[in-house]
């Protein structure tokens, strides 16, 4: 079958990056589908340089910036093909990234039962070379890093699907909602390569002080609706429990953050909870100072 492609780039002032993403998705030599910028309330004339520079490419602007994850939303409901792939702006499809998903989806018996079918970007990892990725797989870890969502739309509205709108990380629950509801076919190709020159990206230590709040929140979330699961992975569960704690801590909660600590102590002693447990009793300014400081030496040391 020929598959028509709806590409959804959301972007958030990040004009002088943009050009790069959409050029990426011009040159994909794929002839039927169409290609949308959702603008999450830009400031910077992003939406001058797409009405002027790429008349043929329909833009949606935001009516205020509510994060990616509203944006991917939006995107989807504006798309008129009937399948859906994201872009982020500081991003690139690899060459012929459309046809190989038109390939391998297309000879993929039964592809359009699934909501969502996904391809590596430049930092995945998967155990093998395709599978049809369950819960299980996310919570042990074997599958890692980032993925390119192929969604079909049709199906995945039918199902009542949507990113949860956290301003940072929120897809997560999705793919595990996805991943445990009916699975999701995954190949290892890679299809979009990251880049590293976007700015304020999820990781940074700036990025995580000034959404911890937000993150604390989504880590509840996951916690709540995952919480029996994880319990079957130990060590995956007690990450997720100090990550929320810490979130909790950047945030200036900190005793929100020790009812977290005091939990993963309940099932298990741990040194780093200990930590977590003395941390909270500290100012914040040192609290947020050690985590700035912490992030920039593993930054250092993974380069």
């Amino acid at each position: 079958m020929e598959l028509r492609f709806s590409i959804v780039i959301t972007t958030y002032n990040r004009r002088g990056l943009l050009r790069r993403a959409v050029d990426s998705a011009l040159a994909q030599n794929h002839p039927e589908g169409e290609i949308i910028v959702v603008d999450d309330a830009s400031t910077d004339g992003t939406g001058e340089l797409i009405r002027t520079s790429y008349p043929a490419i329909r833009y949606v602007r935001s009516a205020r910036n509510r994060g990616v994850c509203a944006a991917r939303n939006l995107g989807l409901r504006e798309a008129r093909e009937p399948w859906v792939v994201f872009l982020d702006d500081d991003d690139t499809f690899t060459e012929g990234a459309l046809n190989c998903i038109a390939h391998c989806v297309s000879g993929f018996a039964g592809a359009a039962r699934y909501p969502v079918l996904q391809f590596a970007r430049s930092n995945a990892r998967t155990p093998s070379e395709f599978l049809v990725a369950r819960l299980d797989d996310y919570l042990r870890g074997s599958i890692q890093g980032d993925f390119a969502a192929v969604i079909h739309r049709g199906r995945f509205l039918e199902e009542g699907l949507a990113f949860p709108e956290f301003r940072s990380g929120a897809e997560m629950i999705l793919w595990w909602r996805v991943a445990g509801r009916y699975g999701i076919p995954t190949w290892a190709l890679t299809v979009q390569e990251l880049h590293s020159d976007g700015g304020l990206r999820m990781m940074s230590s700036a990025f995580q002080l000034a959404n911890a709040r937000d993150r604390a929140a989504l880590d509840e979330a996951v916690l709540g609706e995952f919480g029996a699961e994880l319990e079957r992975f130990p060590a995956a569960c007690m990450r997720r429990r100090a990550a929320c704690a810490f979130y909790c801590l950047l945030a200036g909660e900190p005793r929100r953050a020790r009812r977290h600590v005091r939990a993963t102590l309940a099932r298990r002693m741990s040194l780093p909870a200990l930590a977590l447990l003395a941390l909270s009793y500290l100012p914040m300014p040192v609290i947020r100072g050690s985590y700035t400081q912490y992030k920039r030496w593993r930054e250092g040391w993974v380069s």
